[in-house]
């Protein structure tokens, strides 16, 4: 359950990270900032999809799950650079969602040994 938040965080991230390239007004639009916020907001999506919807090896597993924490991390530091403050938010709810995801023991049942 905690990855299917993470996912739907981390579209709506990719949307908000899109609208900071894109819009002309928000003051980042075709700035290399905003390029990464979006790149990393998508591989986020990708990460979470994987640990959402399919059965993985153990140590892929912990691999993608600790990059995906990262990553939510890094690009809520990165928006709050680009002042963002909503970007900040939603990538920090994303945060605690892959947290919350190592503590629950989310998805333990289905990762392949």
């Amino acid at each position: 359950m905690a990855f299917i938040l993470v996912l739907v965080l981390g579209l709506a991230g990719l949307g908000l990270g899109l609208f900071e390239f894109l819009s002309p007004t928000s003051g980042t639009a075709g700035t290399a900032g905003a390029a990464l916020v979006s790149v990393s907001t998508a591989l986020l999506v990708v990460a979470a999809a994987l640990l959402a919807f399919v059965t993985l090896k153990r140590w892929l597993f912990g691999l993608l799950l600790t990059l995906s924490i990262i990553d939510a991390a890094a690009t809520a530091l990165a928006a709050y650079f680009l002042m963002a403050n909503l970007l900040v938010a939603t990538m920090l709810l994303a945060l605690l969602a892959g947290v919350a995801a190592v503590f629950t023991g989310s998805r333990h049942a289905r990762r392949a040994a």
